[in-house]
């Protein structure tokens, strides 16, 4: 009955999806549907289920404010002049005929910099999305390629935070995964690059695109004070990481410069600003297309995503204290024969868990935790299991609606269509290859 009560949890999850719900409320009724249960049930008290909640709920806070952050460096990156002035001298810099091409590999480089895909997705990628807005290409396509490259920070970037906890966690260190990584990375990242070369081959641009660039490009120096100077800002804080700055203060040094540009260069004032950070940024009403580029909801508008991440997880933290996730991972764990198996099965469970919670660590660290012994009996490398991990369960997190990453990008970038996902084509190739490396013996 408990898994069918988990299983009824992610179906509500999914119909809060399909039916455009808020997406907050279907995590509450799962989880009073699973405290309900186990409260009748199973036997546990309302104040031990509450705690369990509220402490899932609680478990990973920084991250609210990671959320809030976000929000307030999305629309003071607008509202200062460096996003219009990033798309501005992007239209000269990045040429159409090679756009999904190019976008792929910007965000790719620019992610192992900053060590955060939500980082790169949140400031140049609003950048790329709003050039590719100007140029009338497929956004879809154009997402996918920037989602691609940025979450391979996650992966590889020796400043991810979730990087740095798969090393931990698996007891590795970075070199020796770095070195086993390069098995799968190479050829998908290769094939990845292939793919977004040819849909820009199969891409043709109308006359009309291009004159709508030209009018963007006029109506965006009209708006703001447009500067090269201002694309030094999104270059620091890309760099910043880099020098052992936590993604968070990066993001804080990145909000409070545009704050002061946005006074002293765009002409605001201290409490205009302040009133931007938080209700949000938009231009004249009167120029639709542009106001659809360059807009912002601001820390305010990021409270419903707040809600919607704990949600999720205090549903998780039920997960767990119930025994439901253990139970699930035993069950696949048992009657491992082969090495092709426990490859397939610790990528599988990794998956499931990153889709059940909505959140990668808890598919990084429970099969961290169960798979050890087994990998040491088959005399398979601690790296073989940090690489399995790190290509299933954590480069799937975009291809999940319901995943936090997803829930914080799509409100950032104000996508109302999930048609992205299909063209995220390294995030379904890194599973891929590792069921092919299981099923090739010689190459494991």
């Amino acid at each position: 009955m408990k898994y069918f009560i988990a299983a009824t949890s992610v179906i509500i999850i999914a119909i809060c999806i399909l039916l455009e719900i808020p997406l907050y409320l279907g995590f509450f009724v799962s989880a009073l549907l699973n405290m309900l249960y186990y409260r009748l049930k199973e036997g546990y008290t309302t104040k031990e289920l509450m705690s369990y909640y509220v402490n899932g709920a609680l478990e990973h806070r920084v991250i609210y404010g990671i959320i809030l952050l976000i929000g307030a460096i999305v629309t003071v990156w607008i509202a200062s002049g460096i996003v219009p002035s990033l798309i501005y001298y992007g239209f000269e810099f990045i040429s159409v005929n090679y756009i999904f091409t190019i976008s792929f590999l910007f965000t790719s480089i620019v992610s192992v910099f900053m060590g955060t895909a939500l980082g790169t997705i949140s400031t140049v990628g609003i950048a790329l999305m709003g050039i590719g807005k100007g140029y009338g290409v497929d956004l879809n396509i154009l997402l996918g390629a920037i989602v691609s490259g940025a979450f391979i920070a996650d992966k590889i970037s020796p400043i991810s935070g979730l990087h740095n906890l798969l090393l931990v966690v698996t007891e590795t260190n970075y070199k020796k995964v770095f070195k086993e990584m390069m098995k799968t990375f190479i050829p998908v990242y290769f094939l990845t690059l292939l793919f977004f070369i040819f849909k820009d081959f199969q891409m043709s641009v109308s006359v009309s695109s291009l004159e709508t660039v030209d009018l963007y490009k006029e109506m965006i120096a009209t708006y703001f004070s447009i500067s090269k100077v201002l694309l030094l800002v999104p270059i620091v804080v890309i760099l910043l990481p880099f020098f052992k700055v936590k993604a968070k203060f990066a993001l804080l040094i990145g909000t409070i410069i545009g704050t002061a540009i946005t006074v002293l260069v765009q002409g605001k004032s201290l409490f205009q600003t302040f009133r931007i950070l938080l209700f949000g940024f938009s231009i004249d009403q009167s120029s639709n297309s542009l106001t659809e580029i360059l807009k912002s909801s601001g820390i305010i508008g990021m409270f419903e995503v707040i809600l919607i991440v704990m949600g999720a997880l205090g549903l998780v933290g039920i997960f767990n204290n119930t025994g439901i996730i253990t139970k699930i991972s035993s069950k696949l764990v048992d009657n491992i024969k082969s090495k092709s198996d426990l490859i397939i099965k610790t990528g599988l469970i990794s998956s499931i868990f990153t889709i059940m919670t909505c959140d990668q660590t808890v598919g990084v660290i429970v099969p961290a935790k169960l798979f050890p012994n087994k990998y040491k009996a088959f005399e398979m490398s601690k790296e073989k299991l940090a690489r399995i991990l790190s290509d299933t369960g954590i480069v799937i997190a975009p291809l999940m609606p319901w995943n936090v990453n997803v829930i914080i990008f799509s409100k950032v970038l104000g996508l109302t269509d999930l048609g992205y996902i299909k063209y995220s084509v390294l995030c379904f190739l890194f599973p891929l290859m590792t069921i092919i490396f299981a099923l090739k013996k010689n190459l494991n």
